[in-house]
């Protein structure tokens, strides 16, 4: 099952494949903006999306990722990798292929 993990204050919060609390989001401006988690959808259900207009790609404010299914193994993300998020107007998911989706950004 994969999971996120984003830090809140002392704390990590997880996000997994249920609804709930908010979620930093990275805009292309740079702002960072919260939003409700959804859950994870494949990147082809995020494509078509996309491509109605009904979504944007963006970058997903968390530190930790496991696509574990019993026991979580969490891995940090390194400097300049992001997860890919699905923006949509009720709110954000996390893209997923067979595992979730790492975006590096270049500078």
């Amino acid at each position: 099952m994969t999971a996120l993990r984003a830090r809140f204050n002392y704390a990590f919060r997880e996000y997994r494949h249920t609804r709930g609390d908010s979620i930093g989001v990275f805009l292309k401006n740079g702002e960072t903006i919260y939003k409700r988690w959804l859950g994870f959808i494949d990147v082809e259900e995020a494509r078509r999306m996309n491509r109605m207009g009904i979504a944007v790609p963006v970058r997903l404010s968390v530190e930790q990722y496991s696509n574990e299914a019993l026991n979580f193994r969490w891995e940090d993300l390194r400097t300049g990798q992001f997860i890919q998020g699905c923006l949509v107007d009720e709110g954000v998911y996390g893209v997923t292929e067979s595992s979730v989706r790492i975006v590096a950004v270049s500078d």
